[in-house]
């Protein structure tokens, strides 16, 4: 497995236009797997219920984990503030997921990774 130094995590996150929906949204993904060391998977799959932000936490569902246990995570207020500033985002749509797909759907791993 190769690991990405302080450099190139800063430039990757720098590369993102957060003016964009798809590069914010991405963004706030990468915050939080940073924040949470959680799979790519159990992050997309949170959905606006699975969060705590007034306690600054995220929570991650059983059938989500690969060992199915669930768990909750504390989340840096900074993290907090850009899923706050998401969820604000894709609150036009019906969903029940924070990480949506440019219309509306919910955000898959494959969509992510590419």
């Amino acid at each position: 497995m190769e690991v990405l130094s302080v450099d190139e995590l800063k430039r990757l996150l720098g590369a993102m236009d957060r003016r964009d929906y798809a590069s914010f949204r991405d963004y706030v993904v990468v915050n939080v797997i940073l924040d949470t060391l959680c799979r790519v998977g159990e992050i997309l799959s949170l959905r606006l219920t699975d969060d705590d932000l007034s306690r600054k936490e995220v929570v991650i569902q059983a059938q989500n984990t690969k060992t199915r246990k669930g768990r909750i995570l504390p989340i840096q207020p900074r993290t907090s503030r850009l899923i706050s500033e998401l969820m604000a985002e894709v609150s036009e749509f019906e969903g029940e997921y924070i990480f949506l797909a440019n219309y509306g759907e919910p955000l898959t791993t494959n969509n992510f990774r590419k």
